[in-house]
């Protein structure tokens, strides 16, 4: 569905309810009006700024900084910009319900996970999530019943788990409050959502999809179908990640009965800022416009860049691109082709080795790298100018590998990884915890998010078995370039365990 109903049904004349835009409207009224503040935020329209900084950013970011509480709305939000653009939101991305979140995808995920199972319940995770799904577990004491999506040792990634799979996880744990799972992967595999839905339905619980790199789906028939459309019931999605907005900007969306809105906004309520800058709700809602109006358009250029680049990258010697090969694979439905995933194992280097050499001779970077791929993003902001020069540049390194300097690296086999959840997440968080080196881990509890970024899939999660094998992966990558995030050292020269005291 490339528009919303609303949209194709609009009667001649009649103005179409997409073309508002509440709070980028609200912005030209608060200067119009000539509103003088005293309260925040403190740069009070930009005034006083340091030159240097004006230089960096510019002066109308400040200008149309404005408060969104006793500001852009009343201090009672009588108004409603907000309300009504979150109805628009809905609307365009076909929910029941919408909210807009200025702290990412991670907030909103969290928010999610504590609406639906927070206070100690289970919940049904594929293994696969981000590593803000933990932050998630932790802060709502949440008891994380994990599913293994099908691994891929060829291509070694997950792709989305099956239906079977959460079918078997819901029998062996019918008290669990819900399902999370993650369609579209970061690689750009999308999954049989809809199977998923019918089995946690027939289980009556909520499906709950993290969408972060699907908000894009809405707005044209040749990508694959949203999370929504195909019966979930929760949905979050990052604007910045896929559509025109700008950073931190997320929807969270929902439809049906299986999730309670009340709990749901005041969770978001208890951990969004009560400071939300117009600034950032009103890139949102622009950006909804945008799309719900023209997004067809945009993206069949899109598409048609991408496609482009895709043939001429696999016709690159050393080089392989992911394509619609993989699809009937378990657990790869659709694929996204906006994400060129390149393999360059050919090339006899590796994929942070190169990403690194992409950024010192042509000044370009890629949304993923990781011990054999890069993955370039194509958007709406991309043009021929653009994709052009990604293309002399992957010609380039792939002329000049030998001048690369980092070799292929041999990981552990995938299936080696998977591990074992001894306590949970919230118990090993706030346990008493030591650090030791990587090379002694083995057997210890993982205390800390152990998550090579990007992607941000924790290798090793809070209150699971640190293995051998995962040491290995580790300790391989890190050699190799990788960075890890969500641990105190990132060298990873030392890992967080909990004591062994502290787990029994």
């Amino acid at each position: 569905m490339a528009l919303t109903d609303t949209i194709k049904s609009a009667a001649p004349g009649v103005k179409n309810p997409q073309e508002e835009a509440p709070v980028s409207e609200a912005i030209a009224e608060w200067h119009a009006s000539g509103m003088l503040t005293f309260g925040i935020p403190a740069h009070k329209g930009g005034r006083s700024l340091p030159p240097a900084l004006l230089d960096a950013v510019g002066e109308r970011v400040f200008w149309n900084d404005v408060e969104m509480s006793n500001g852009l709305d009343t201090r009672d939000e009588s108004y409603g910009v907000q309300d009504r653009a979150e109805e628009l939101a809905a609307e365009a991305f076909g929910a029941e319900q919408s909210f807009f979140s200025v702290n990412g995808s991670s907030l909103s995920l969290q928010a999610a996970i504590m609406a639906v199972a927070g206070g100690g319940r289970k919940l049904i995770i594929a293994r696969n999530s981000h590593k803000s799904v933990d932050a998630g577990l932790i802060a709502g004491g949440v008891d994380p019943v994990w599913v293994q999506p099908p691994l891929d040792e060829e291509l070694q990634v997950a792709h989305v788990v099956t239906p079977e799979a959460i079918g078997e996880a819901l029998e062996s744990h019918p008290d669990a409050a819900g399902v999370l799972i993650v369609s579209p992967t970061y690689y750009g595999i999308a999954g049989d959502i809809a199977g998923i839905a019918d089995v946690c339905h027939q289980h009556d619980v909520p499906l709950l999809s993290d969408d972060a790199w699907g908000l894009l789906f809405a707005f044209h028939p040749e990508l694959p179908e949203t999370a929504l459309a195909q019966g979930a019931d929760l949905a979050v999605g990052s604007f910045h990640k896929t559509l025109p907005a700008l950073g931190q900007t997320s929807l969270l969306s929902i439809q049906g009965d299986r999730i309670d809105p009340d709990r749901l906004s005041l969770c978001l309520g208890n951990m969004e800022t009560t400071s939300t800058t117009g600034l950032l709700i009103s890139a949102a809602d622009a950006c909804r416009r945008e799309m719900a109006l023209h997004g067809e358009e945009l993206l069949s250029e899109t598409l048609r860049l991408a496609r482009d680049a895709r043939a001429e990258l696999s016709a690159m010697d050393g080089l392989s691109v992911m394509g619609n090969e993989v699809l009937g694979r378990r657990g790869a439905k659709e694929l996204d082709e906006t994400r060129i995933v390149i393999d360059i194992e050919g090339l006899g280097i590796n994929g942070f080795a190169a990403a690194d050499w992409l950024r010192e001779n042509h000044r370009l970077t890629v949304e993923l790298m990781d011990h054999r791929r890069l993955m370039p993003l194509i958007s709406v902001g991309d043009d021929e100018e653009s994709v052009g020069r990604l293309m002399a540049a992957m010609r380039d390194l792939v002329e000049r590998a030998d001048e690369v300097e980092g070799d292929t690296v041999e990981m552990p086999p995938s299936h080696s990884l998977i591990t074992e959840q001894v306590i949970s997440p919230s118990e090993a968080f706030y346990s008493k915890a030591k650090m030791v080196p990587l090379a002694e881990a083995a057997g210890e509890i993982c205390a800390e998010s152990i998550a090579p970024y990007p992607p941000g899939i924790p290798i090793a999660a809070p209150g699971e078995r640190i293995t051998q094998p995962i040491v290995d992966y580790l300790s391989a990558g890190v050699e190799a370039g990788m960075f890890v995030e969500g641990v105190i050292d990132t060298s990873l020269e030392q890992v967080r365990v909990v004591e062994e005291s502290a787990s029994g």
